[in-house]
């Protein structure tokens, strides 16, 4: 779900610019930002290949 994969970014970077957090602390919420990310980058894109094989509009909506 795109809307759960966007909220998770917003919180893994929250968590990350957190203050007096150790290294390893930041850079493995650094990493969940990264993998959120990429994440959503595939979803979207499959939503994308998705919506065009069923002429759906940009709010998933078919014109028939």
């Amino acid at each position: 779900d795109l809307m759960g994969l966007h909220q998770a970014i917003k919180k893994w970077e929250k968590l990350a610019k957190s203050e007096g957090l150790s290294d390893s602390d930041r850079n493995f919420y650094l990493k969940k930002v990264e993998e959120a990310k990429s994440s959503y980058e595939r979803e979207r894109n499959n939503w994308e290949i998705r919506a065009k094989r069923y002429g759906e509009d940009n709010h998933g909506q078919r014109s028939e």
